[in-house]
């Protein structure tokens, strides 16, 4: 209502099936429902490193190995809401990624502009330039107009009156910059 959200948007949000299961996973971060679990593993990491340093004096152990496996326990250790962030952000960048593909691409309606200009210069090409009046550029807009989006007659006339009086906004505004 205050035009500050974009409803297109945050309609394909709420309505994407794996939305329900993010907002899950949103509610589970803020009452830190998960985070238990994961300083949990963090306690058997801490002792799975101890254990292995406390063969760093017994002269049978490989001290190159040894730290490299101290190493690599001491970086598996997570924050205590990291795992909750990185499944948020996958959560998130997964149903924007599928909202995507159904996102009318820029380039395919620049296409279709392309497309609907060269059909209505097309059509005006039958008419010497200096005769082009600006009925007859809206008569050519409006067939093409009407290939695309069939119309009753008098949406047509009021949909031909628009054309004509944005026609004339816009050229009073163009020769306004020159």
């Amino acid at each position: 209502m205050t035009h500050k959200i974009d409803v297109d948007i945050l309609n394909r949000l709420l309505e994407h099936e794996r939305f329900p299961h993010f907002c899950t996973q949103i509610r589970n971060y803020f009452e830190g429902n998960m985070a238990g679990g994961y300083m949990s593993r963090n306690v058997l990491l801490d002792y799975g490193e101890t254990s292995l340093l406390s063969l760093k004096d017994n002269s049978d152990v490989n001290k190159s190995e040894l730290k490299k496996d101290v190493d690599l326990i001491q970086t598996s250790k997570i924050g205590e809401n990291e795992a909750d962030i990185e499944k948020l952000k996958n959560s998130i960048l997964s149903i924007l990624r599928d909202i995507k593909k159904e996102f009318p691409n820029k380039r395919d309606s620049e296409a279709a502009t392309a497309k609907a200009v060269e059909s209505i210069a097309s059509d005006l090409s039958e008419i010497a330039p200096r005769e082009v009046t600006e009925e007859n550029v809206a008569d050519s807009i409006m067939r093409y107009i009407e290939r695309v989006v069939p119309m009753d007659a008098k949406t047509r006339s009021r949909m031909r009156r628009f054309v004509l009086f944005a026609m004339k906004i816009f050229g009073k505004k163009h020769r306004a910059e020159d």
